[in-house]
């Protein structure tokens, strides 16, 4: 259809629309070019700040696990411990449960067994040390040690522990453990408001879930998906690529790991809510590039006919005139 209108143009009308035409043309491509970069910065842009957003959480985590730590050693260096003197002890640490809701229990411990346990009865039998494998690390490094994720034998739910040892005349005596819930860091990284249709997964150094935005009942204390573990291998301490979480969501995927604690921020984007804006950008940029072409053939064609259409009037004047018939005058 278009070619038959096209050559049945006269050979000016067609003249100046291949010249209108080959002036559109590079306006179409270099908007298309310009369109692919406004994308591709777009996207690089959406990148740059799911790697601020996941470096500012994890930043977070490790600022929070230090104030645990600070918290914790305050006990440590309480003179009541030095004495082995625990029922006092066991006061202090009722209050700095108090003080911090978000921990469960304090548990000071040697390497046999446990001497304080704040969330049994002061006369309750204690029970032998659990884990004693971390307490003897902890014990023998003289440093604190931040622990994964686990379920607590006499709580009967997740924790991650934090501990720290008293150390008295250059030797480990005692190691003071805090029991903390896994749901304070939902809290304390304000999941509603950053994570939205994201899913963001804080992992302990053994590469289980301490918390997440999504599903945290459900997945807490469980490896991430096969796809992120690889991910994850391939460079320790960050990376980036497209995974699918849990629930099987393709998702592009942001990670940062923490020299501090060994923890790890991983921050899933669905590829829809990448996709999707682009996809409106590309529309609409390209809606515009054709409707800006086909407006300026449209007017190309009108520019043509104006210019012909006079042409066109004086032949015929001059054919009457070739004929013996009086031209009229053109209007």
């Amino acid at each position: 259809m278009f070619w038959r209108r096209y050559f049945r143009l006269s050979p000016l009308e067609r003249r100046v629309f291949v010249v209108a035409l080959a002036s559109l043309l590079p306006v179409a491509v270099l908007s298309a070019v310009l369109l692919v970069k406004n994308g591709r910065e777009q996207e690089q842009r959406l990148y740059r700040n799911t790697e601020d957003t996941v470096s500012a959480l994890l930043n977070t985590v490790d600022a929070e696990l230090k104030n645990s730590i600070a918290a914790l050693d305050g006990s440590a260096a309480s003179p009541r411990l030095a004495r082995g003197d625990f029922p006092p002890l066991r006061e202090e640490a009722l209050q700095l449960l108090s003080r911090r809701p978000s921990w469960l229990n304090v548990i000071v411990s040697d390497a046999r067994k446990q001497l304080l346990n704040a969330r049994l009865p002061e006369d309750a039998p204690l029970p032998e040390v659990i884990a004693p494998d971390t307490v003897a690390e902890t014990l023998a490094g003289q440093r604190p040690v931040i622990r994964g994720v686990r379920i607590a034998p006499v709580l009967k739910t997740f924790t991650f522990a934090v501990q720290i040892p008293h150390v008295q005349s250059g030797e480990a005596r005692y190691v003071i453990t805090a029991l903390i819930q896994p749901e304070s860091l939902i809290e304390l990284l304000n999941f509603a408001q950053v994570a939205q249709e994201n899913v963001i997964t804080v992992l302990d150094r053994n590469d289980r879930a301490v918390a997440r935005s999504q599903n945290h009942p459900k997945f807490v204390g469980k490896a991430p998906s096969d796809e992120l573990v690889r991910l994850m291998a391939l460079d320790r301490w960050s990376g980036r690529g497209i995974t699918h979480t849990l629930e099987g969501m393709p998702v592009y995927t942001v990670f940062r790991r923490s020299r501090y604690s060994g923890w790890a921020v991983a921050m899933g984007i669905p590829l829809d809510s990448i996709e999707a804006p682009l996809r409106r950008a590309y529309l609409m940029l390209s809606g515009t590039i054709v409707l800006s072409v086909l407006l300026g053939l449209a007017l190309a064609l009108l520019l043509g006919r104006a210019i012909v259409r006079p042409m066109r009037e004086l032949e015929r004047q001059a054919l009457l005139a070739g004929s013996g018939q009086a031209p009229s005058m053109p209007k």
